[in-house]
Formats: C-alpha cells, sequence, structure tokens
C-alpha cells in the first residue's frame, strides 16, 4: 500500500485554517480528577513544526532566565484548544490539575507526544538535521570532484539550481 500525502497532512479548511480535532484528553492516572476526567474529549488545534519549535525555543529562554512555563501553557491553550474555549482570566484560574492534561493532548495531537516527550523529540529533531546537514563548500568540493567525470556543463546547472 502506497501512503497517501493527505494522511500525513493536517486538516485545513477552504481558508487554509488548520481545522480542529475532537480528542480524548490525556490523563496520567495520578491526577486527582482522573475518573470523573476518563473518556473525556475536548477539540484542539495541532501546533506545526514551526509552532512548536518557537514553543520550544521559548521554554528554553524561560527556564535560563529562572521564569516559570505556565504563560506559555495558558498561551497554548488560548490558541490550541477550540472547545471548551477558554478567555485569559479563565486560563488564568484553570487548576492546575486540568492544565497539564490539555497541554499534552494538544501535544499528542501535533504529533510530539506529552510535554516531556516533545521537547525530547524535537531536540532529537534539531541534531538529525545537523548531522545530515552538507556544508555548501562540500557540495562545491563533491561537484569539482565530479566534474573531472561528467560534462562540465551539467556540473555547473546543478550548481546553479
Amino acid at each position: 500500500m502506497v501512503l497517501k500525502k493527505e494522511n500525513m497532512l493536517y486538516e485545513r479548511d477552504g481558508e487554509g485554517t488548520l481545522v480542529p480535532k475532537e480528542v480524548e484528553l490525556e490523563l496520567d492516572e495520578d491526577n486527582m480528577y482522573y475518573e470523573e476526567l476518563k473518556g473525556q474529549k475536548i477539540f484542539v488545534i495541532p501546533l506545526t513544526r514551526g509552532e512548536l519549535k518557537k514553543f520550544f525555543a521559548d521554554i528554553d529562554i524561560i527556564n535560563a532566565e529562572g521564569k516559570d512555563e505556565k504563560d506559555f501553557d495558558a498561551d497554548l491553550i488560548l490558541k490550541h484548544c477550540s472547545s471548551p474555549k477558554f478567555t485569559d482570566k479563565e486560563v488564568s484560574d484553570l487548576k492546575p490539575a486540568f492544565v497539564k492534561p490539555i497541554v499534552d493532548t494538544i501535544l499528542r495531537e501535533s504529533g510530539m507526544g506529552n510535554k516531556k516527550e516533545a521537547k525530547k523529540n524535537m531536540e532529537k529533531a534539531d541534531e538529525d538535521f545537523e548531522k545530515n546537514w552538507i556544508e555548501p563548500d562540500s557540495i562545491k568540493k563533491m561537484l569539482t570532484w565530479l566534474s573531472f567525470y561528467m560534462d562540465k556543463d551539467i556540473i555547473t546547472s546543478i550548481w546553479e539550481d
């Protein structure tokens, strides 16, 4: 079976906006509201790769400055939890036992697991990119070497593209 591109992309509406997805709340069994929340659903809008990188880069900056992450959790809930929809005031009044499940659900639906797993996955993706990056000078040297064995016009057209 051939993998279809449609299965790999987030769903968007006619205006290009990401479509909210109804999903079951991600819960730890030690959550004090586990029995009450078990099986409950919310609507979330997944984060794109760019949003995920910015989210975790911002958290790294905050942690380096010794500040709290709760503002980033609040921002994530405000922007990516579409139902129930919270106001700024309501998010600031959310009980901590509800914040983590909502944030973890948003991250899970963004393909990153919970917050701890998401940070690890983003770091791994960055490491893989850096490991597989080829410096332009290396490419130029490789093309120069190939030019001894291939038509120079082909090499020049490859380099110019």
